[in-house]
């Protein structure tokens, strides 16, 4: 039902005010729908031993750090996630007595913002970098596409992070657009609501989704990569491993 009235919504608004009809759509699709934390995921996440808030541009960003003998790990979850997610990676990193810094997302877990937006999420994982200084990076989906925008836009400017480092990038997604795509079949729209949508997202941002393909990004790229990805995974297209590797 819900599904059917933003189509009809959606679709009419766009025959008469199109700009509208793409800034609405983007609400819709940058306000993830869960992700925040549950009771059993603040019980594993206070076994951190700081959980601690840094500020950004009148944003709160949530981190979990757990101490160890080795360098830090960061660790970036994907849409509609949360730090708790990564239980099993920390109890076994943690095993191996690394140190371990988890951030939440944007409009995720505790950490602020009514939407989100990789560029955003890019630039509040800068700021964790520049307070902990990571030399290994993990990211799922979404939090795999930001660690290559933050690498892309932001490391050479990052001085606390010294090369080398390394990626394990798990089901990364490449083109913004083929999860686009993904959302504008589901919810039915049609071409007039899709152009108004990309357009809307280029004038916020300054910049299109074309020109922000992570198998770009890693055209340059020096540091090691493990790339994880499961062939039938009907969510981040497999295919944008491949184009990544």
């Amino acid at each position: 039902m819900l599904i059917f009235f933003l189509r009809n919504y959606l679709n009419s608004l766009a025959l008469f005010n199109p700009k509208k009809a793409g800034k609405q759509a983007y609400k819709i699709f940058s306000r993830p729908r869960k992700g925040r934390l549950a009771a059993e995921d603040m019980l594993f996440l206070e076994t951190a031993d700081r959980s601690e808030v840094v500020d950004y541009q009148g944003f709160t960003i949530q981190t979990y750090f757990w101490a160890g003998e080795k360098p830090t790990i960061l660790l970036a979850h994907g849409w509609e996630s949360n730090s708790a997610r990564w239980q099993r990676f920390i109890e076994i990193l943690r095993a191996e007595k690394y140190q371990i810094v988890a951030l939440d997302a944007p409009a995720h877990g505790n950490t602020s913002s009514d939407s989100f937006n990789p560029k955003l999420y890019a630039e509040m994982l800068n700021q964790v970098v520049l307070k902990f200084a990571p030399v290994g990076f993990v990211g799922h989906s979404v939090g795999s596409y930001t660690l290559m925008f933050w690498r892309n836009y932001f490391h050479n400017s990052t001085p606390s992070v010294s090369s080398p480092f390394f990626f394990v990038l798990l089901a990364p997604t490449s083109d913004n657009r083929d999860i686009f795509n993904k959302y504008f079949h589901i919810l039915g729209l049609n071409k007039r609501v899709q152009n108004a949508y990309y357009q809307y997202f280029e004038e916020k941002f300054g910049f299109s989704p074309a020109s922000v393909i992570a198998s770009d990004f890693v055209k340059n790229f020096k540091e090691k990569a493990l790339i994880i990805h499961d062939k039938d995974d009907d969510v981040a297209p497999y295919s944008g491993s491949e184009n990544i590797h």
